[in-house]
């Protein structure tokens, strides 16, 4: 993938090592051939542009609210030669417009994940699949709350953040700490939430 200037974490994803521990499970949501795949907070386009090139017959959507992350996602999505609807704010009443088929919601706002994902206000919610980054250190029921909404429809599987290890990156000479920090403020977690 072709990168944009500078913007958060470049070192590591230019390097393959952003959100590692995510490969495995990314590379399952490409197998999964979705019609439609929404990433809210699309920052720079990290994930949309990945995925649009990934998933050429995928219609990608990248929700950003800050107005440099957007003009970065497009232009990005320029850059690799990829189309990618870019918004501004996710409702997610959103999803109404959506035609029906296959659709992953990838979701990383800073623990507005907890207002958002709620079946009970938009059943939407409940008929598409969802990577989404839990942000318990914003608000500790965050993890537990989205789970127990989820439970009768999806099927969760939680992946955990690991320390990165200046080993397994050899190539890197000097800098390696300041290349592999994302700059988690503790430990995450990220929930797969797939449809039963």
């Amino acid at each position: 993938m072709k990168y944009v200037e500078a913007y958060g974490d470049l070192g590591a994803k230019v390097l393959g090592s952003y959100e590692e521990e995510l490969h495995e499970t990314v590379e399952q949501l490409v197998a999964a051939n979705y019609d439609v795949i929404i990433n809210v907070g699309a920052a720079e386009g990290y994930y949309a542009v990945g995925f649009a090139l990934r998933c050429p017959q995928a219609k990608v959507i990248a929700y950003e609210t800050s107005p440099a992350g957007r003009e970065l996602c497009a232009s990005m999505a320029q850059l690799n030669s990829v189309r990618v609807e870019v918004r501004g704010t996710f409702t997610p009443q959103d999803l109404t417009d959506v035609p029906e088929g296959r659709t992953l919601v990838l979701m990383d706002i800073e623990g507005g994940e907890l207002a958002l994902l709620d079946p009970d206000v938009a059943p939407a919610l409940s008929r598409v699949d969802h990577l989404v980054e839990l942000h318990d250190f914003v608000d500790p029921s965050i993890k537990g709350t989205i789970l127990a909404r989820f439970r009768d429809t999806h099927e969760a599987r939680l992946v955990a953040t690991r320390p990165r290890r200046e080993a397994d990156y050899p190539e890197l000479t000097s800098h390696t700490a300041r290349v592999l920090d994302e700059h988690r403020p503790c430990p995450m977690e990220w929930a797969l939430l797939t449809r039963r």
